[in-house]
């Protein structure tokens, strides 16, 4: 009995001898192949460092589509007819613009062709105010007295007019001459333009139809009273400033321009006129009855 138990005993030492050399052997031969995965204490060596995932994509908002403003609108184009092209085809056909021109029609247009065919101005080249073409040098406004006819003087069928006041303005753009060789139809234009282009105030009702080579004014026999040009007032006063113009000069010739100063100082207030001013003296006529 003691003897089974020492050889057991002695089996189990041999046993674990040799399993040691074994090991030991193992352990040596695993070293020689990878010394750096028993140091780690593992023979699988280091474990792997973790999958690294980089910065976190930024994230963007898709940029949005660009808005453009809708295409900017746009006036169709000019056809080229002038503002006048109506008036001049009533009242000048067939009338070129070197045989009339148009710049008359106003007070600065008038004077500027006026005074510039005039030529310059002394003691022996001098303008009586209120003679033929120089009317609105006295008064702009054109002031008729209907028991004569407002209207007679250019109705081929009535009698001679009959003047109260000043003829004015309108009498100027209505004589031949140089200014306006084709007469009465070019007031007619003046007009035309003054109500159809620059929306002036007619002080009278024209006639229904409009007939050439005639005033086309209603017959001024059914006026009911006194008839006030819508600018009267205004026109009064430029006519007040013309006046201390034709005085400059110190001198008492309070009817004549005799110098280049008082014509370009005269000059000088119709240019510098309101537009309204301007573009509508030729409606600028008062009826006394």
């Amino acid at each position: 009995m003691l003897f089974r138990s020492a050889v057991v005993a002695l089996a189990s030492f041999v046993g674990a001898k040799a399993n040691g050399t074994r090991v030991s052997r193992v352990a040596k031969s695993s070293k020689s192949g990878s010394a750096g995965s028993m140091d780690a204490g593992s023979w699988w060596g280091p474990a792997p460092a973790p999958a690294t995932w980089g910065p976190a994509p930024t994230w963007a908002a898709p940029a949005p589509a660009t808005w453009a403003a809708p295409a900017t609108w746009a006036a169709p184009a000019a056809t080229g007819q002038p503002a006048d092209a109506g008036c001049r085809a009533i009242w000048l056909s067939g009338v070129s613009d070197s045989t009339f021109d148009s710049s008359i029609c106003t007070l600065s247009g008038y004077y500027t062709k006026k005074f510039a065919l005039k030529g310059s101005l002394n003691a022996d080249n001098t303008i009586t105010v209120g003679s033929e073409g120089y009317d609105s040098l006295q008064q702009i406004g054109a002031v008729y007295d209907d028991n004569g006819g407002f209207g007679k003087k250019f109705n081929p069928n009535r009698a001679t007019l009959a003047e109260s006041g000043n003829e004015g303005f309108f009498n100027d753009i209505s004589v031949v001459g140089e200014m306006n060789p084709i007469g009465i139809n070019a007031a007619n234009y003046c007009q035309c333009v003054a109500v159809a282009v620059n929306a002036c105030k007619p002080p009278v009702a024209f006639a229904a139809t409009p007939k050439k080579d005639t005033l086309n004014f209603k017959d001024p026999a059914e006026f009911t009273g006194t008839v006030t040009g819508d600018l009267n007032d205004e026109y009064t006063s430029v006519d007040q400033h013309i006046n201390e113009a034709l005085e400059m000069d110190g001198s008492d010739t309070f009817r004549t321009v005799d110098n280049d100063k008082e014509s370009g100082a005269i000059l000088a207030i119709f240019k510098s006129l309101p537009s309204k001013l301007d573009n509508c003296a030729s409606l600028a006529l008062s009826v006394i009855v």
